[in-house]
């Protein structure tokens, strides 16, 4: 008989084939990255369009940025109050003259109380009416309101704490809770941390803009589409394909989707440094936290919030910003989502975000740069 001899890999082989396949799996796992981000960005994308979406049905509901919904009186024609109900009103409205009054977790609606996001105004629209009926709009976004169906889940902050994924980036999976609740909302002892959104308006090209309604209200005075004074008119802007009205941010604190306080921001930082007289200031996308000695802060909060006193002095950390790499995502009015580089020019990207479609001039090429 003979036997068949069966010769098995020696030391070496068996090295040489892990070695093998340890190569091709480091060339292949980027790759399957790179694949899986960008099928995450076109995810983002899709979500903001139908975000837009949302807002061309909603047409006349759109709130702006921040709604308060407050009971009022008027007279009959026998003289007598009546008590009616106020929906859906502005800040203007809702007597505020500036934002310095603002903080989240205020208790009660009206002018010393805490607004709502247009968000909110949102979930009829992406097949969320549930939560948005779920909603105690007596009272503010972070209270337990009284509704009856909210025994169940904690009132309105349980809705708060709902994770609406139409809000959310795909590329953003760091958290899906804001941090600090305590100090945010108001509420130590509360279990339930608002979720985050990613996406907000861009209501100004900087924080002054924003906390002014006559800059906000003016057609030149570098108002943003959606912004807390005035209830937005896509339709009406004269530059819909090239005026911005929503950007992703990476902000984990003041970034609930129900809280309107922080649901518009600014796009361009305050240079404090600029000595040309043109304080044209520098883009905010992507610029992170900063330190405590910089005085080109993003946003500013402590002096155009609340006097000074923002969830115990707490500062927002992202202004326009994502997880994508030197890109982030911005909603047009005409409904398309155009990714903007973080080295955009300052003066294009104040035209993006202006409702004014006379300063477009300085937009060129600019969806198409490949600086």
């Amino acid at each position: 008989m003979v036997r068949s001899l069966r010769r098995g890999f020696t030391l070496v082989e068996l090295l040489v084939v892990i070695t093998v396949i340890a190569i091709l799996a480091g060339l292949l796992f980027p790759v399957f990255g790179t694949v899986q981000e960008s099928a995450r960005q076109s995810a983002c994308q899709n979500k903001l369009s139908q975000l837009g979406l949302a807002m061309q049905v909603a047409k006349g509901q759109l709130t702006s940025s921040l709604y308060y919904n407050m009971t009022g009186t008027r007279q009959d024609d026998m003289g007598n109050d009546v008590q009616i109900q106020l929906k859906n009103q502005t800040a203007r409205q809702a007597g505020l003259e500036n934002l310095s009054s603002l903080q989240p977790g205020q208790p009660g609606q009206g002018e010393n109380g805490a607004p709502y996001s247009f968000l909110v105004s949102l979930l009829p629209f992406i097949e969320r009416q549930a939560d948005f009926d779920s909603i105690d709009h007596e009272v503010g976004p972070f209270e337990q309101g009284t509704l009856e169906t909210e025994v169940q889940r904690s009132g309105n902050f349980g809705v708060a704490a709902t994770v609406i994924q139409a809000f959310r980036c795909p590329s953003f999976n760091i958290t899906e809770e804001t941090l600090d609740t305590d100090n945010y909302t108001n509420h130590p002892d509360t279990v339930n941390a608002p979720a985050l959104t990613q996406y907000k308006a861009l209501g100004a090209t900087t924080v002054d803009v924003l906390a002014d309604p006559g800059l906000c209200l003016s057609s030149n005075g570098g108002g943003g589409a959606i912004h807390p004074w005035g209830r937005p008119s896509i339709s009406k802007l004269q530059a819909a394909s090239s005026t911005a009205l929503l950007c992703e941010t990476r902000e984990e604190r003041l970034a609930a989707w129900i809280d309107g306080t922080f649901a518009s921001i600014p796009g361009v930082i305050n240079d404090e440094s600029d000595q040309s007289g043109q304080q044209l200031g520098i883009t905010g996308l992507n610029v992170g936290p900063m330190s405590a000695e910089d005085e080109t802060r993003f946003l500013d909060t402590t002096r155009a919030f609340n006097n000074g006193q923002i969830g115990n002095n707490m500062e927002m950390e992202w202004g326009p910003s994502s997880l994508h790499g030197g890109i982030v995502h911005h909603l047009l009015g005409g409904r398309s989502v155009q990714p903007i580089t973080d080295n955009v020019d300052v003066l294009a990207y104040r035209a993006l975000i202006s409702r004014d479609g006379r300063d477009n001039r300085n937009i060129t090429d600019l969806f198409n740069s490949d600086e």
